[in-house]
């Protein structure tokens, strides 16, 4: 995206909340304790989410998830994180948000099904973090890690 200054004065949010800024790749961001996730792609919608990978329990969440989902993490923290965050770059991939049932979105091994579309998406672990990223097309995913130090320099 460039390393102006005044770029972060340009972005605009769609009624949805979606950030963009006009002309520029489409782009989603997410963060979370030990992280922050960036994904950008010149010529569709992408989404990210980042989440710690932390013990999580899973019934205090079973009303976002449906009958088969919850059989398929078996309680497993884990799972369950890397099924929410998948879900969770969906929906802001296509725009809408966190304002729609997580049970509208049907994961699957390699994508997702959303609002009559599909989605493909990469779950992976760095360092202690779960994230997904999601694009309309499949797609290849490049990973940057940045030091603290390193982003100072950007300024």
């Amino acid at each position: 995206m460039g390393k102006k200054r005044d770029i972060i004065a340009k972005i605009r949010k769609t009624d949805a909340g979606k950030p963009f800024i006009d002309k520029m790749p489409f782009f989603s961001l997410s963060h979370t304790t030990k992280a922050v996730a960036v994904s950008t792609c010149k010529n569709q919608p992408t989404g990210v989410d980042a989440e710690l990978l932390r013990h999580i329990d899973v019934n205090d969440f079973s009303h976002y998830l449906s009958r088969e989902e919850k059989d398929k993490i078996k309680g497993s923290s884990e799972e369950f994180l890397r099924l929410w965050c998948t879900k969770e770059a969906v929906f802001k991939a296509a725009g809408t948000g966190l304002r729609e049932p997580f049970t509208d979105v049907v994961v699957m091994p390699d994508f997702a099904l959303f609002d009559h579309n599909t989605w493909y998406y990469k779950t992976l672990i760095v360092e202690s973090v779960v994230m997904s990223v999601c694009c309309a097309r499949p797609f290849k995913i490049d990973i940057q890690e940045l030091k603290p130090c390193e982003l100072r320099a950007l300024d």
